[in-house]
């Protein structure tokens, strides 16, 4: 069984100088490598053009079934002092300009190998790049 509580911020950019965006319905998951552990909703924003925003989202599993692989998979990385996840972000999105509403769309992020130290439930991936979908 695990329990934890994360912390994460992403940074979210649009380089766009026409179009903002509206982020509506966003599902935030955790995984240890493909193994789910929790999931998390955030809040819908709008993005106007060139803006760059900061979005947190935070996480807690608590006494979850996980397999015993994935329990000492994870007590071995955390013995060499981080402990890797993946997030993926799911979020039905929409471009505005001016008056006009764009069709929705469905933007996927996935970003891989996000690390977890120390015990503070903080998790880093400093400049890391997430591929998007």
């Amino acid at each position: 069984r695990v329990n934890g509580t994360w912390n994460a911020q992403f940074q979210v950019s649009n380089p766009n100088k026409k179009l903002s965006i509206y982020y509506g319905d966003i599902v935030s998951s955790v995984f240890h490598k493909d193994d789910f552990l929790t999931e998390t909703r955030i809040g819908p924003f709008v993005q106007g053009t060139r803006e760059v925003n900061s979005v947190e989202a935070s996480y807690s599993v608590v006494d979850s079934f996980v397999e015993g692989k994935v329990v000492d998979a994870m007590n071995g990385e955390k013995s060499r002092g981080e402990i890797k996840f993946n997030i993926k972000v799911v979020a039905d999105v929409a471009f505005r300009y001016g008056g006009w509403r764009g069709r929705r769309r469905i933007l996927r992020v996935w970003c891989d190998d996000v690390a977890l130290t120390g015990s503070s439930g903080k998790m880093t991936g400093g400049s890391k790049k997430c591929s998007v979908d």
